[in-house]
């Protein structure tokens, strides 16, 4: 089964999320955006972190990402991201200077993902779908095995979409119309039942979200 802990971190409630192939005993880390103890807590002894996967590079999403590195005990670790997202990470120390929000400093992509890649955790295979709009190189993952606590088809949306509401897009490479189009062309188009596990909030399903988003009612 794949097992899906989210942590929720910092004050800015963002929800970092360990997703464990209990078979494997693989795991992978979305978005560790601070608390890295906290997170690295929920990680069972017997389990191996395999690969930081990040949605976008906004601060409080990536935080965290150089002191995991340093956490982990390979000799390395899988961070993948977007290419687009690469202005994102660039601005990380001024993101850090102007929000007052602590950096554990520079990292590096070390294997770029772009829209139809797929990446795994153990036996979980999970689509790489481009969603920008709140950021440019946002990414979202998708898997249909069911086989999780949630019997039913998987997205880890980031910042695109959350629970009655969308991304903020006032932010440097926002852009309102064009995120709109990518939860239309990218989310609303999986499976009805499909569980959306948001950066930052509960999780919610594409059926709920395309009847009740005032964003797309």
């Amino acid at each position: 089964m794949l097992n899906v802990i989210t942590i929720p971190v910092t004050l800015y409630e963002q929800n970092a999320r360990l997703l464990i192939d209990e078979s494997s005993k693989q795991a992978v880390l979305v978005d560790p955006g601070g608390d890295v103890p906290k997170i690295m807590a929920k990680l069972p002894e017997d389990v191996t972190l395999t690969a930081i996967w990040i949605t976008h590079s906004h601060i409080d999403h990536v935080s965290g990402v150089g002191d995991v590195i340093e956490h982990v005990s390979l000799p390395s670790i899988e961070v993948i991201a977007h290419p687009e997202d690469t202005i994102n990470r660039d601005n990380l120390p001024l993101q850090s200077q102007m929000l007052k929000f602590p950096y554990s400093g520079e990292f590096s992509v070390t294997q770029p993902c772009v829209a139809g890649d797929v990446v795994s955790v153990g036996q979980y295979r999970f689509k790489v779908l481009h969603t920008p709009g709140h950021a440019i190189g946002h990414v979202s993952y998708y898997c249909e095995n069911t086989d999780n606590q949630y019997n039913a088809p998987l997205c880890i949306a980031g910042d695109a979409l959350f629970k009655g509401s969308i991304g903020r897009t006032d932010l440097p490479g926002g852009n309102h119309q064009q995120l709109l189009a990518s939860i239309r062309d990218e989310l609303f188009v999986l499976p009805p039942e499909t569980v959306v596990c948001s950066g930052h909030g509960p999780n919610t399903t594409i059926d709920s979200e395309k009847k009740y988003n005032p964003f797309f009612s």
